[in-house]
């Protein structure tokens, strides 16, 4: 046999030992990219070539031709589809802008900005806080100035002074208190207040907050009773059944709260029994009442 028969043999071998290879690439170009990862690896080397005694070749190593061709192959593809993952995921990462605490961050700034002013800074309530109470309150005083009509650190330590001030500007008016832990708290009330011995005011716009576990959180009535809010001369308290969510001693200088049934809310400061850090009394100003509120707070205080 000369040496072109022996060359045509070992192309046909080469060419059939390669052909299985080829198709499965081929079909595997259609399959999705999971099972093209899972397809079988190429067909294990054959024998070494070697020469029999009859001057006959067998079986030629056709492993590194295999594997080459294998690499050569699927190469082009796993690249592209490397490639388009990579764009895929460069889009998603430059598409998203989602960012919660911005989000939020931003809802503050516009709820902050659309706040009626305030006629003094509070010791007590941020802007934040403000802004997170303002929807609570009642539609009629809703756009109307914040007067703050007494605060203990302006006006001294005094119940009945608080009492006083609270005829200033009829209607609803916020009561808010701090302990000296950093919780603050109070109510939405209804000026002015009548010290009675036992009869409970106000109505069912009446409702009790406090931030003592995070941001501030709002407890509206549950309808259970109607014991809003008492005020004799020796203290104001707000709710009842149980406890009061709010009770504040003449002196301006104690506190407790508790689980109340009126409200559902449970204890509004850092314990039962506090201290208090200050009291402030905010009153809701439209505009032809702010011209003469000075006059009538002059008034108010040469008496």
């Amino acid at each position: 046999m000369g040496w072109t028969d022996v060359g045509s043999k070992v192309g046909r071998l080469i060419l059939d030992s390669s052909q299985p290879i080829i198709n499965q690439l081929h079909r595997s170009r259609s399959l999705p990219r999971q099972q093209q990862q899972e397809s079988p690896s190429p067909p294990p080397p054959q024998d070494d070539l070697r020469s029999s005694g009859d001057g006959e070749f067998r079986g030629p190593d056709t492993s590194s031709l295999s594997a080459f061709l294998y690499s050569f192959l699927s190469s082009p593809q796993s690249a592209s589809g490397g490639a388009d993952e990579s764009r895929a995921s460069s889009s998603w990462e430059e598409g998203f802008s989602g960012d919660p605490d911005a989000d939020c961050h931003f809802e503050s700034q516009e709820a902050i900005a659309k706040l009626p002013p305030a006629s003094e800074e509070s010791s007590l309530l941020s802007d934040k806080f403000r802004s997170v109470l303002y929807p609570s309150l009642p539609t009629i005083v809703q756009g109307r100035t914040w007067v703050l009509l007494y605060s203990t650190a302006r006006d001294g330590i005094s119940l009945h002074t608080l009492y006083r001030k609270s005829v200033l500007l009829p209607g609803p008016c916020l009561l808010v208190a701090g302990d000296r832990k950093g919780a603050v708290f109070g109510g939405l009330l209804l000026a002015p207040f009548k010290p009675t011995r036992n009869k409970y005011q106000g109505t069912n716009q009446t409702f009790v907050f406090t931030n003592v576990s995070g941001p501030a959180k709002v407890f509206r009535p549950t309808g259970r009773n109607r014991y809003y809010f008492l005020c004799t001369n020796d203290a104001l308290a707000i709710g009842g059944g149980g406890h009061f969510a709010l009770y504040l001693d003449s002196d301006l200088l104690t506190g407790s709260s508790g689980a109340c049934e009126t409200f559902g809310s449970e204890c509004l400061a850092h314990a039962e029994d506090f201290d208090l850090k200050d009291v402030e009394l905010w009153g809701f100003a439209h505009s032809s009442q702010r011209n003469s509120l000075g006059k009538t707070t002059n008034a108010f205080e040469s008496l």
